[in-house]
């Protein structure tokens, strides 16, 4: 399997005091134990810098640009494999914008499916499921949360089965 991730989510593993820091974590971790192969794009690297570089004050994280490339970069290095722009990301895009009508800023959200879908990624993590809820015939969108409880559902489910014991006769 194969995740694009969404800048909202490099947001919250940046910021450790954020409410949503562990659950972003967690999810990323349950997703690489399964072997889950994790993405991310020029796109959700420029977005992660727009928010990581404003001020705290006007909603952002308030690092330096240093700071900023040096999390992406240990990123990339550790757990996320980069899927650059090539010319197939644009044609997608622009004809996902006008299939579906796209208007304004949610041609970002657009540039992250088409990346996705480019990139031969099964789904879209995100915090933002709903930014997303046009393209769900395209390519399945999840939050953390989602994956986290498919995880415990799974556990339980795992707990619960019947113990075969080994008898020899």
């Amino acid at each position: 399997m194969r995740i694009l991730v969404d800048s909202n989510i490099l947001c919250r593993l940046a910021r450790r005091d954020d409410p949503q820091h562990e659950e972003a974590r967690q999810a990323l971790r349950i997703a690489i134990q399964k072997g889950t192969v994790l993405i991310i794009c020029p796109q959700v690297e420029r977005e992660f810098w727009a928010v990581a570089t404003r001020p705290r004050a006007e909603n952002g994280l308030g690092m330096t640009p240093d700071e900023t490339v040096a999390s992406l970069r240990e990123w990339r290095e550790s757990f996320f494999l980069f899927a650059p722009d090539v010319p197939d990301v644009h044609a997608l895009w622009q004809n996902l914008a006008t299939k579906y009508g796209v208007c304004g800023k949610q041609v970002h959200d657009t540039s992250i499916v088409a990346a996705a879908k480019t990139a031969s990624a099964d789904q879209v993590l995100t915090f933002n499921k709903e930014h997303f809820q046009r393209f769900w015939n395209e390519i399945a969108i999840r939050t953390p949360q989602e994956i986290i409880q498919e995880q415990q559902h799974r556990r339980q489910a795992e707990e619960q089965a019947p113990q075969h014991e080994n008898v020899s006769g």
